[in-house]
């Protein structure tokens, strides 16, 4: 298997990793992940982040991310992150990217996610609920 074929293959178990978890009555979710980010996303720190996770908010009221942990299980381990108050909230029907450059800052992760074996993304709430 080629390394490309690899990658498309991490990335594609990543987001149906993603969607089988979801519960019925979460409002934030993840929509989106990017394992490789060549020249794409620009963060808010005027950088190309290494990888980035985008969440929306599926509910009709602001959702504060305070407390959400973001779990990227993969063969050679487990990496975690929680957003804190700085990372603010999500509105209603909108989009928040977070950024995988090892930061550790608001809305940029401790670690970036990986790109050369498949692993799954996982989003858990504040309460400890897999969503």
């Amino acid at each position: 298997m080629t390394k490309i074929t690899k990658h498309i293959l991490s990335t594609v178990l990543c987001v149906l990793a993603s969607f089988i978890s979801l519960s019925a009555n979460a409002t934030v979710l993840i929509n989106e992940i990017a394992q490789s980010n060549v020249g794409e996303m620009i963060d808010d720190l005027n950088e190309f982040p290494d990888t980035w996770i985008e969440l929306y908010n599926t509910g009709s009221t602001a959702v504060p991310l305070n407390g959400y942990t973001i779990i990227s299980r993969h063969a050679s381990g487990e990496d975690t992150f929680t957003l804190d108050k700085n990372t603010g909230e999500i509105a209603p029907n909108s989009y928040v990217l977070l950024f995988g450059d090892k930061k550790a800052i608001a809305r940029h992760m401790s670690y970036k996610l990986q790109c050369d074996e498949p692993s799954q993304v996982v989003l858990i709430s504040p309460q400890g609920d897999t969503l």
